[in-house]
Order: C-alpha cells, then sequence, then structure tokens
C-alpha cells in the first residue's frame, strides 16, 4: 500500500504532525456529520484540513485565509517541506480519498458480479502492481473464488455488502487452513481437523486464552444461528477442542505447547486456553507427584512405572521462560546449577549473541546506574565542524545541557512513542493547547494584514485551535482579556519589538560567537524580549545570553526587559554587565558548553536556578525543583537516564554558582 501511493517510512512522523497542525479529527465533511445527526460543520473534518494542507502548497504562508479556510504549510523536522513532501501529502490524501470512496458501499446492493469487479478496482487502486506479491494474488484468488461460488449456485439477485463481506472471510477462513505438507525438518499447518499427521514431535503455538478455541462471531443476516440448534449443526469451538485432541495424538515421542504466560506490561499472570487447562488438570490427576501410602502397598508393581511417567511428566510439564532472551537463565553451566538455583532444567538457549549480552549482564553486575567518564574530543570539538559558534546552539544548549549531549554527541533521541493523532474535537483547551492559542492570538493582534480578515476569532476557529460555538467563544474572550493585558505591558517597548535584529559577531577566546537578537533599540540601550506564559528560569538565561552578546557587539553595557503572561502580566528588568565582563561571562559558558560536549553536566535551569536564588536552604529548594510536584526536571527522560540519582554535588553546586549567580545579581 505505501508503494502504491508513493509514502515512505520516514515520511509519516511528518504527515501525522501535517494531520494534527491542519486540526484534522474525524469525519469526512459537514454531510457526512449530518448523515449521523452531528452539526453539519466542516471544522475538524478531514476534507477541511486536507485544504488547509492544499492551500499551504499554493500560497506557503501561515495565517493566510482565503474563503475561510487558513493554509497550513507542510514542516519537516522545523523547516519548510520539500515538492517531494507535498508529493507525499497528495499520496496520502489519495489513500483517503479512495477509503472514503468505500464508505458509501456500506448501504449498496450490487449483483455478484458486479462486487467482484468492485473489488478488483479496489485491489488495482490500493496495491502496488509488482509481481510475486502473495498478498495480492491471495486477495485477488478470493476474488475469483467467490464469484465462481456465486455463478455455480446461480446467484444473480443483488446482495448486501454485509453478506458480500460475510463470504469473503469465509473464504478467506478457508483458504488459510491450507493442507500442510511434508517437509525434510519442520512442517508447519492449521491447527485444524485432518490437517495433522503423525510425527514425533508436535508443538502447539499461541494456545493463549480466548484465542483458542475460536468465538466466531454471527452475521446479523445469519437466520440459520438465530434458530434453534440441532443435531448435527457445525459448532466451531468442538471442531477446535478435537482438532487439538487430534495434534495430542499425533504425537509420538513430545507434545509442546506454548502460550503467552505474563503480561507485558504489569506482569500478571495469564491462563491458557481452556483445552491447556483441561490437559493440565488431567496430567495432575493421571501421574501425581506422590502416591499415596495405601497405593505404594496396593500397587507396588504398578507403582514403578507409574513414577517414572510422574518423573518425566509432572515437574518439567510446564516451563515458565524469561521476558528477554539474554536472560543469564538461559545459560547455567548445567541442568544440575539451574536445579540448584530453583529454575526449571529446561531453558537453554544456541544465540551466541544473546550468550554475549547475558555474559556482559552478569560481568556488569545488572544495569548501570549512571554514565561515567569523559568521551575524547571529537574531531569537529564542541561546534561540530563550524568555524564560529551560533547564538541559538549555545541557547539551546544551556538551557538543556543534558539533552544536548545526548542527540548531538550520541545521536540518542530519547521517546516514549509517537503520539496518535486525537480523534475527537477539542472541548476544553489542556495547558498547552491554552497557551499555543493565546501565543497565536497575540501574532494575530500585533500583525495587521488585510487578508487575516475582521476577527482574530475567525482565523483561530478555522485553524482548529477554538472548540466550536459558545465554548470557543468564551475561551476566547477570557484569552482575549489576557492578551489585551499583555498587549497594554508590551506597549511602551512597540519601538524595540519592530526594531530591525542587531547582528552579533563576538571573538570570546578564539571562538567566534555569531547570529542576531530581535528586540534590541539602540536608542534607549535597551533589550526587549517577551513570552506568553509565565517567567522560566530558561527565559533568564536565554535572554541574559542575549543580553550578552549584544553588549559585546555594541560595546557598551546594556538592559533587558521581560515582559511576561502568567496569571497576570508581569515585567522584570535585568542590568547587564560591562563588555568587558560580559565576554568573560561568555567565556565561562563556552568552557561548559566545551565540557558539555563530552559529558552530560549537572546543570539544569529550573534546579540550578533554585540553588543559586536560595536564601536559606538551597538543598530544600533545589530538591524540591528537581522532584517537582506535577513536572519536576528529574522526570525529564535524559535527566532520568544521566542522573538516576539526585545529583547535588560538587560540580552542581560549581557550575550553577560560576554561570547563574552573574544572572541573580543582575535580576535584584
Amino acid at each position: 500500500v505505501q508503494l502504491r501511493f508513493g509514502i515512505d517510512e520516514d515520511d509519516l512522523p511528518m504527515l501525522r504532525d501535517a494531520l494534527h497542525d491542519a486540526g484534522i479529527r474525524w469525519g469526512i465533511d459537514a454531510a457526512h456529520l449530518g448523515s449521523l445527526a452531528m452539526p453539519t460543520t466542516t471544522s475538524h473534518t478531514w476534507r477541511d484540513g486536507a485544504r488547509r494542507l492544499l492551500l499551504g502548497y499554493a500560497v506557503a504562508e501561515d495565517a493566510t485565509m482565503i474563503q475561510g479556510v487558513v493554509a497550513r504549510p507542510l514542516r519537516r523536522g522545523g523547516f519548510d517541506a520539500s515538492s517531494s513532501d507535498y508529493e507525499r501529502l497528495g499520496g496520502l490524501l489519495r489513500y483517503v480519498e479512495q477509503l472514503f470512496a468505500l464508505a458509501a458501499w456500506s448501504d449498496q446492493e450490487r449483483s455478484p458480479e458486479d462486487w467482484a469487479a468492485a473489488l478488483r478496482e479496489v485491489v488495482g487502486g490500493f496495491y502496488a502492481d509488482l509481481p510475486g506479491l502473495a498478498e495480492v494474488d491471495a486477495v485477488a484468488s478470493l476474488i475469483d473464488e467467490f464469484e465462481e461460488e456465486c455463478r455455480v449456485a446461480d446467484c444473480t439477485a443483488p446482495i448486501s455488502f454485509e453478506a458480500l463481506r460475510a463470504a469473503i472471510v469465509g473464504l478467506g477462513e478457508g483458504a488459510t487452513r491450507s493442507s500442510a505438507r511434508l517437509a525434510d525438518g519442520a512442517t508447519l499447518g492449521q491447527l485444524a481437523t485432518g490437517q495433522i499427521f503423525p510425527a514425533k514431535v508436535v508443538c502447539v503455538v499461541g494456545m493463549n486464552d480466548r484465542a483458542f478455541p475460536r468465538h466466531p462471531a454471527q452475521a446479523s443476516f445469519d437466520l440459520v444461528a438465530d434458530d434453534t440448534r440441532r443435531i448435527g449443526d457445525r459448532d466451531v469451538r468442538d471442531e477446535d477442542r478435537f482438532a487439538f485432541l487430534e495434534a495430542l495424538l499425533a504425537a509420538r515421542r513430545s507434545f509442546i505447547v506454548t502460550y503467552t504466560g505474563r503480561d507485558m506490561r504489569d506482569d500478571a499472570v495469564m491462563p491458557p486456553s481452556v483445552v491447556v487447562n483441561e490437559l493440565s488438570e488431567y496430567l495432575a490427576e493421571r501421574f501425581p507427584k506422590e502416591p499415596s501410602a495405601g497405593e505404594r502397598e496396593g500397587l507396588a508393581p504398578r507403582m514403578n512405572e507409574l513414577s517414572a511417567a510422574a518423573a518425566s511428566v509432572s515437574d518439567p510439564a510446564e516451563t515458565a521462560h524469561p521476558l528477554q532472551p539474554f536472560s543469564p537463565r538461559y545459560f547455567a553451566a548445567t541442568p544440575g546449577e539451574q536445579e540448584a538455583n530453583g529454575e526449571p532444567s529446561g531453558l537453554f538457549s544456541y544465540s551466541q549473541a544473546m550468550a554475549d549480552a547475558a555474559n556482559a549482564l552478569d560481568a556488569g553486575g545488572g544495569a548501570p546506574r549512571s554514565l561515567a567518564g569523559v568521551l575524547p574530543p571529537s574531531d569537529g570539538g564542541f561546534l561540530q565542524g563550524r568555524s564560529d559558534a551560533a547564538l541559538d546552539g549555545l541557547c539551546r544548549f544551556a538551557t538543556a545541557p543534558v539533552r544536548f549531549f545526548f542527540e548531538n554527541r550520541l545521536g540518542l533521541t530519547l521517546r516514549l512513542g509517537e503520539d496518535d493523532v486525537p480523534e475527537e474535537e477539542p472541548f476544553a483547551l489542556d495547558h498547552l493547547e491554552a497557551w499555543q492559542f493565546k501565543h497565536r492570538l497575540l501574532e494575530l493582534k500585533q500583525t495587521e494584514e488585510p487578508c487575516l480578515g475582521p476577527k482574530a476569532s475567525a482565523v483561530l476557529l478555522a485553524e482548529g485551535r477554538l472548540q466550536q460555538g459558545n465554548l470557543g467563544g468564551i475561551e476566547y474572550r477570557h484569552g482575549a482579556v489576557d492578551v489585551a493585558e499583555m498587549q497594554a505591558a508590551l506597549e511602551p517597548l512597540r519601538e524595540h519589538l519592530d526594531a530591525p535584529p542587531l547582528a552579533i559577531e563576538v571573538e570570546v577566546g578564539g571562538v567566534t560567537i555569531v547570529g542576531a537578537v530581535a528586540g534590541y533599540h539602540a536608542g534607549s540601550g535597551e533589550l526587549a524580549m517577551h513570552r506568553v506564559g509565565a517567567l522560566r528560569p530558561r527565559d533568564r538565561i536565554e535572554t541574559w545570553l542575549r543580553l550578552l552578546c549584544a553588549s559585546c557587539t555594541v560595546d557598551a553595557p546594556l538592559r533587558a526587559t521581560l515582559v511576561c503572561l502568567g496569571k497576570e502580566a508581569e515585567r522584570r528588568e535585568m542590568r547587564g554587565p560591562s563588555p568587558a565582563e560580559a565576554r568573560e561571562m561568555l567565556a565561562c559558558w563556552l568552557k561548559a558548553w566545551e565540557r558539555g560536549w563530552r559529558t552530560p553536566l549537572p546543570f539544569f535551569p529550573s534546579t540550578s536556578w533554585a540553588w543559586v536564588a536560595a536564601r536559606k536552604d538551597p538543598m530544600r529548594d533545589a530538591g524540591a525543583a528537581w522532584m517537582g510536584r506535577s513536572y519536576g526536571e528529574s522526570r525529564d527522560p535524559y535527566n532520568r537516564l544521566a542522573f538516576p540519582d539526585p545529583p547535588f554535588g560538587d560540580q552542581f553546586a560549581s557550575l550553577a554558582v560560576s554561570l547563574l549567580r552573574p544572572l541573580r545579581d543582575a535580576m535584584a
């Protein structure tokens, strides 16, 4: 299917982000929602989101509103997408439109011949035309078989799609139960009656609870199933139970049954199939471990045989395997050693790679608790081969040095998993969505372009950032009050925000820092920055670094003003040092950057700031920031990997004092 529509595996994250940013949640269009007795709105539907993405290709600018549709250009890794990325988007939209066409089949009735022709068109439309694709050939053969059976039965009357689906599914189940074929080694086959023949070893795989015997679903049009059951009617569950008995009787030397006995998430016990339970109960009853004294006296000649059978069946009848294939339990020297450790003697493995992993695990005494040592300098150094240092790169390092080390030096990205695209339109904005809404509203209020239309609320609603109806209106009014307060606080700094960016080129200790600083007003010697949200330590650090670079560039002491919108708008002042002192402070940051290229630094914006800003007990305040009530820095996956234990050592205190104390003094 991916080949047919020209979509690669690497394109899926970009397409997933595009669907999320376009506000697509569910529903085809307004007509589809109306057919489900839902409000006939186009917001958050597939076709509305598709129009936004295609308009983004045409105009390539955010917030461009044309006939009620706001453009949403594609992004890949934070950059504008290329023409090939839009080709991938086109493939996805073609796939989606073909699925929408299939959705209309549910209410249709056609003759078997017409259904067969339509199914062949679907196969040609969804699958790549490549020779030797077994799956495509199997589907095509099912369509041919369905058409042939209808011809033999002289069935020409129109049938519903539900009947067609049941017929195709039934033919597919019969096709998968093909006869087993003898092979030189292992012979694979379905567990079905008449499909099993005698062999030395018979293995039955996947005997999980609710997976076997089968639980067939009843079709709504199946009148036979609704009728009173009669002798001779087919029972799928009884057929499966009989197939299991046939497999047991076919085993000449060994009969092996496997099932999942533990839940992979919480390690809870999971029962096997009911037929496996019945077999275990029979073995326990037929071959008891310790016969009673009466049985020993009355059945002495027979007891030797029973004891031998019990020894070979009762104890090793069930073997619990470890979850991981590199468990040292698989590689014990002898069965006697396994039994001495209380492990079943049937555990073994032939994998040399897993044996090496198990030996390394034993030699290391378990998983390492933290990273140790320092990496040697790389060829390109911490500048990664550049002749200068980007100011934005310095800010990214300063606000997340541990993450910088893993992602840039080790090339390791920690992700807990890809988030699914939401399938419900928003009824209430969470904290992140509320921040994005206010940030976007402030952008729209500060922009005076005719294409935006008379109301920013229309743009936000078209972008899918607001709920429908009164809920969206209430959210907009509350957000507009906060943004108006933010605008009032920014009004005295209007000249700063409208000024062109200041080009940065500062030489510090043989390294040139280059970049641009926005919000600098040359007449007042002041730098202005703002954020829709509460003031965070990382905002202080980033503003401080830009202030130091700007001071060195203009060769004069400057000051900075931060305007933030938490519960209310607040304004904080920051006094910059002299240019000479600014170079010394930048040298400390560059030294930390070079060190952070070789090892994870115990420097964390919130925790380190709490340490230097504490008035009485730095350890207590830093510990509170590290653990956090809602999301402390200890929960960051990068910090947790590098520092599983609280990192409050001498190096932590030294970095916090040398890097952040000047910032604390500047904001006093």
